[in-house]
């Protein structure tokens, strides 16, 4: 979960994301 939100903020899509995986 930490890895996604630190993720998000560079792929711009952290609830997309997350529903994708």
């Amino acid at each position: 979960d930490n890895v996604f939100v630190i993720s998000n903020k560079k792929t711009k899509y952290p609830m997309l994301q997350v529903d994708l995986r």
